[in-house]
């Protein structure tokens, strides 16, 4: 009786062949064209048809909108010309994008006008650092997931680790359902912290504090998905499945044959986290794509917080200034420079430096030391031979 298996050849995995990649234009309608192009996003087969390649006008949608800091019900079109109000120009939010490229308009706001003219080129957020997050103001589709609740158990856990914790809630990976070689996967990322205190997130924790390695800002991905994740290589966001109904999918924002045929589209496993902090890390991710927009020599109209260089919403930024946000936005991305790194990231990952990891087993052995005395009392301790070797049992 034969109990082996083929290796896995290249003919074996010829489904992963590396395609051509597509991508599609969003512009800015106030630029000029030749330097107008916003974002530049990938495109993949739809799952009805395997030769056409395109996206979700919701989901670039919500894209646009988050870049020009959360306006939302703006619109894209396929002119230039706002005024070209048509049926025929206008792209319906339920629809799938096919073409070259779009044009994302904003409604005439007040904000939006200087003193000497109408239709000034309305402002951008460049980094996340700038992005503010508006509370009870999420897209409509968003408000509307339901996600599971926490299992009961999990809170003997969480004040000690998190990663029980996690292991308890989510059980596996919540893209592949695997058990074995999962990590703690940070929503918010803790280099990001000082934007989590200046938006108050800690409101959609799970508990009472306000750190960011709180149950509803984490969930478990296998190791290679977490570095992805991180690599920008994927986003979890919202797609139709029917006219009422949306669920969320991972998204693929990198091309990767493999990761296209394993997980793009992909329904998630059942999710307890927070929607908000799912939302923030939606943003996070779609904003390092503004890149080529900030550097390519032209000024720009960008939204800046009041405690940034002074500049006014209404202002026009140099382009070196602009190439100065690329600039900091890369430099405070540094976990993403090689998987290496990212494995060893104690920012995105349970594992600890030796000292830690001590420090860290002498408190739980202390914790332990004091349970087990009061649960089982010296005498029977003595017969498991002490608290160290009750917690090596353990």
């Amino acid at each position: 009786m034969n109990l082996t298996r083929d290796s896995l050849s290249s003919s074996k995995i010829s489904i992963w062949t590396v395609t051509s990649n597509r991508y599609i234009l969003f512009r800015h309608s106030e630029y000029d064209d030749v330097n107008n192009v916003l974002l530049r996003l990938l495109t993949l087969n739809s799952a009805a048809d395997e030769m056409t390649q395109s996206l979700y006008a919701q989901y670039v949608l919500n894209v646009c909108e988050i870049i020009a800091e959360n306006r939302w019900y703006e619109w894209l079109s396929k002119s230039k010309n706002s005024s070209m109000t048509t049926a025929a120009n206008i792209i319906e939010s339920s629809s799938v994008l096919q073409k070259l490229s779009y044009y994302f308009h904003l409604s005439s706001l007040q904000s939006d006008t200087d003193s000497d003219r109408t239709n000034v080129s309305y402002s951008i957020v460049s980094t996340f650092s700038e992005w503010r997050f508006f509370h009870h103001e999420l897209p409509e589709s968003w408000r509307q997931v339901t996600l599971a609740d926490a299992k009961s158990s999990y809170q003997s856990f969480l004040k000690f680790n998190l990663i029980l914790a996690l292991q308890t809630c989510d059980e596996s990976c919540r893209i592949i359902n695997y058990k074995e070689s999962t990590q703690i996967a940070h929503l918010c990322s803790q280099k990001e912290a000082d934007w989590w205190y200046l938006n108050s997130m800690s409101r959609y924790n799970k508990n009472s504090a306000s750190i960011l390695d709180d149950l509803f800002n984490t969930i478990l991905l296998r190791v290679d998905l977490h570095i992805a994740f991180n690599n920008l290589k994927f986003v979890f966001v919202l797609k139709s499945f029917s006219l009422r109904f949306s669920q969320l999918v991972t998204h693929l924002m990198k091309a990767s044959s493999k990761l296209k045929h394993l997980y793009h589209n992909r329904l998630l496993q059942s999710m307890r986290f927070s929607i908000e902090l799912l939302f923030a890390r939606f943003a996070w991710t779609i904003l390092f794509f503004l890149e080529s927009f900030l550097i390519n020599k032209k000024r720009r109209r960008l939204l800046l917080m009041k405690n940034n260089m002074n500049f006014s919403n209404n202002d026009f930024v140099s382009w070196e200034k602009c190439a100065q946000f690329s600039r900091t936005r890369s430099l405070s991305s540094k976990k993403r420079k090689t998987d290496a790194q990212a494995l060893n990231d104690s920012d995105e990952s349970y594992s600890m430096s030796e000292e830690e990891e001590s420090s860290s087993r002498k408190r739980r052995v202390t914790v332990l030391a004091c349970v087990t005395r009061k649960v089982l009392g010296k005498e029977v301790l003595g017969h498991l031979g002490g608290v160290g070797q009750y917690y090596r049992w353990w």
